[in-house]
C-alpha cells in the first residue's frame, strides 16, 4: 500500500508559466527520490491553483527521508518565490 501526498499550491498571478517552466526543470528531484513512486501536477481550469499529487511507498518516505535531504532543500528553493501563499499538505491512505 503506498501514501498519496496532495499540495495544494497557490501560484503568483502572472507567475504561472515561470512556476511550469522552474516546476519541470525541479521534478526530477522528487522523480528521483527514495520511496517517490509517481508524481503528476495539475492546474485548475476555475481557478488556476496547483495540486501536486505524489504517491510515496510510505509517509517516512516522504516527510522524513526526503524533506531532510539536500534535494528537498533544491526543489523548495526553485519552486518557493512562486507561491503566493505557503502551499498546504495532507497525506492519504489507500483504501
Amino acid at each position: 500500500m503506498s501514501v498519496l501526498e496532495v499540495a495544494r499550491l497557490s501560484v503568483r498571478s502572472g507567475d504561472e508559466a515561470e512556476f511550469e517552466r522552474a516546476f519541470a526543470i525541479a521534478q526530477p528531484l522528487i522523480q528521483n527520490a527514495e520511496g517517490h513512486l509517481r508524481s503528476d501536477l495539475t492546474r485548475s481550469v476555475a481557478t488556476g491553483r496547483y495540486v501536486l499529487l505524489v504517491h510515496w511507498n510510505t509517509l517516512e518516505d516522504h516527510v522524513e527521508t526526503f524533506v531532510s535531504s539536500p534535494a528537498f532543500n533544491e526543489f523548495h528553493d526553485m519552486l518557493w518565490a512562486h507561491f503566493a501563499e505557503e502551499p498546504t499538505v495532507d497525506h492519504f491512505d489507500e483504501i
